[in-house]
């Protein structure tokens, strides 16, 4: 960030990444507003995005929890752990996935929404209220994102009829409108 770069960061970390069975489009992040300081700290721009779809791909047959049950991988599951650097201090992360296979949906489409991007110069990095409501603002725009994303892909065709329309019309098919 010092050099102007543009840095991807999700505050959920690999246990959003990793969730487990139902958790789909579930946040994760932790309560502490780290991020938002070391954003304030480099004078960056946050823009809260949300994305759906890639949940839907595969199909969890074991998810983090439960391989952890199984008695001969709990073990070799948490040597494999205990190798790997830990993102947050005096975390306790688990860095493995869940056992997955494609889905027999086969793949599912993707949704992306960007929202306002939030200017971090105008904070004060010592005033602990105004990161934290910096810190709620962005945590909201992104499950409002989510929410939001979810609504359009209820609203949106499915694969196989929006396949057809583009096989029979030659252009893509119409696509649900934001909210």
């Amino acid at each position: 960030m010092e050099i102007n770069s543009t840095v991807l960061l999700f505050p959920g970390g690999v246990r959003e990444a990793y969730h487990g069975k139902n958790e789909e489009y579930k946040i994760f992040w932790p309560e502490k507003v780290d991020f938002v300081k070391m954003a304030t700290l480099m004078d960056a721009i946050i823009v809260p995005f949300a994305a759906i779809g890639m949940a839907e791909t595969v199909d969890i047959v074991l998810d983090t929890n439960e391989m952890l049950q199984l008695p001969l991988a709990k073990e070799l599951l948490q040597q494999l752990n205990s190798r790997i650097p830990q993102a947050r201090m005096g975390g306790n992360e688990t860095f493995f996935p869940p056992l997955a296979v494609p889905s027999v949906k086969g793949p599912a489409r993707n949704y992306f929404l960007f929202q306002q991007p939030y200017d971090t110069r105008l904070l004060n990095i010592y005033n602990k209220t105004e990161c934290k409501q910096a810190y709620q603002h962005i945590r909201g725009e992104v499950e409002s994102g989510l929410e939001e994303l979810l609504a359009l892909r209820e609203k949106d065709q499915s694969f196989l009829p929006r396949f057809t329309y583009e096989r029979l019309n030659g252009k893509q098919a119409p696509t649900a409108a934001l909210i």
